[in-house]
């Protein structure tokens, strides 16, 4: 820990078939999904194989949905010297499901050893702010999981990477190895990130018996107008 100063087919006839073209039944909605708080420039957490320590924090996704973006804050030191920067980073974002109230072992998703979009922090000269878009979405459903983020800064062994603390409420979770089991690191802090994506709605109840009786009235038009072109 470092202190500073300064996630039954129904046929409606054509308009179902409209609808369904047009997506009004599933429209995506781009948004964040969850955003753990700014960084608050006073503390940062180790999270770097090459110390090594993985930092992780949790976070809880109501509904299912299709995750496009992650971004995070965080700072390098190096001795007690701060803002020194690698030329380039070599980050490992990875997603573990909770299970029995506990982060698993192993992630359901990674990424490991990518490039991310870096640019200075305009609030402070020592941090850093972060960004991933995976090239294709990934989906998450709705339940409880863990983020980890960390860096490796193994070519630079007096340069070491950490992740900016929020000022929101709770502790992160961390381990020494990749294999460990996760922790709680009582004496730390809730960790800076956010989660975007994409959020699929469906019909509400009260929509689908309209859709359903304007879909059925069409239907019977139909029927209506077959029998008076043949005289029955």
């Amino acid at each position: 820990m470092m202190t500073l100063t300064a996630p039954q087919q129904l046929t409606l006839g054509v308009l179902g078939a409209a609808l369904l073209a047009c997506g009004i039944d599933n429209p995506a909605q781009a948004a964040v999904l969850f955003d753990n708080g700014a960084p608050n420039f006073q503390l940062a957490i180790e999270s770097d194989f090459a110390l090594p320590v993985e930092a992780g924090d949790d976070f809880t996704l109501t509904s299912s949905n299709d995750v496009t973006k992650i971004t995070w804050s965080g700072l390098y030191a190096a001795g007690q010297a701060v803002s020194v920067t690698p030329t380039v980073d070599q980050f490992s974002v990875r997603i573990f499901e909770f299970l029995n109230d506990r982060p698993a072992v192993s992630p359901i998703i990674a990424f490991n050893d990518i490039s991310v979009a870096r640019a200075s922090n305009p609030q402070s000269v020592f941090f850093y702010n972060y960004s991933f878009a995976p090239s294709q979405p990934f989906t998450l459903q709705a339940g409880s999981y863990l983020l980890s983020i960390v860096n490796n800064t193994e070519a630079d062994a007096s340069l070491n990477w950490f992740w900016a603390a929020s000022n929101e409420n709770g502790n992160d979770l961390g381990r020494f190895q990749p294999g460990d089991q996760w922790f709680v690191d009582v004496n730390t802090a809730e960790l800076s990130f956010a989660i975007e994506g994409n959020s699929k709605s469906v019909p509400t109840p009260a929509l689908l018996p309209g859709l359903i009786g304007l879909g059925m009235g069409i239907w019977r038009k139909r029927q209506l107008a077959a029998k008076d072109r043949s005289g029955k």
